[in-house]
């Protein structure tokens, strides 16, 4: 089983700080079958003096950076040019797009799916917005055929997620009509640096924080789960 992780990721506005509690925790050391990539957008271009196509996708080493505006209203614009990137680099049998604002228990990811389905797999915290059903954007698991649909289709998908339907909700009211409906995935913990302790599992995979341009949360569940003896 190979999984690759697509970070959704940004340079400035408080999010700096979270990617690096990312790459300091639990996306520090991952399985051998794990590649991990952090998505960014026009903004990482323009500072590191990279010039490409716009709706073009540079790749590197644990970077997918794409001529994308870097907005809110765009993410899911980024999302599936990474997700055209990561489809031509190896078969992978997952792609996973949390966003830097979590914490993914890498290890506990991987047991998860050995028993989920290699087709049709759209997992994550189940969620409706005006009666479309779908996963929360701060994790999506995908299997790659599902990945596949949605780069095929790319056109077809609601990319102005500044009238409302974000990238999470494009993404679901799409897979509804290829009759790929979300699964609930594994545990996942909502919290806040305060509160962490206090709600901590050392089985759930997925940590999502409320305050989640506050890196210190990544830091305090790290730290929980070694001192639980949860190795990654």
């Amino acid at each position: 089983m190979k999984i690759a992780i697509s970070i959704l990721a940004s340079d400035g506005h408080g999010w700096t700080e979270c990617v690096q509690a990312c790459r300091d925790t639990w996306a520090n050391n991952p399985p051998e079958n794990t590649k991990i990539f952090y998505n960014y957008g026009d903004a990482f271009l323009t500072k590191h003096n990279i010039n490409i196509p716009q709706g073009s996708c540079a790749v590197g080493e644990e970077v997918i950076a794409c001529n994308a505006p870097e907005q809110y209203g765009f993410l899911l614009m980024k999302t599936i040019l990474a997700f055209e990137a990561l489809l031509s680099l190896e078969d992978f049998d997952y792609i996973i797009r949390p966003n830097c604002g979590s914490y993914v228990h890498l290890g506990l990811l991987n047991e998860y799916l050995e028993s989920q389905p290699r087709e049709k797999f759209y997992g994550g915290e189940k969620t409706v917005w005006n009666g479309i059903e779908y996963v929360s954007g701060a994790c999506m698991i995908f299997s790659r055929d599902v990945v596949e649909l949605l780069v095929a289709n790319k056109k077809d998908l609601h990319y102005d997620g500044r009238s409302g339907k974000m990238d999470d909700v494009a993404i679901g009211e799409f897979l509804a009509t290829q009759s790929i409906k979300p699964m609930k995935f594994g545990k996942r913990v909502i919290c806040v640096e305060d509160d962490i302790e206090e709600k901590f599992d050392s089985t759930a995979q997925h940590y999502y924080f409320s305050s989640s341009r506050n890196p210190k949360c990544h830091y305090k569940t790290h730290k929980l789960f070694i001192l639980n003896g949860v190795t990654a």
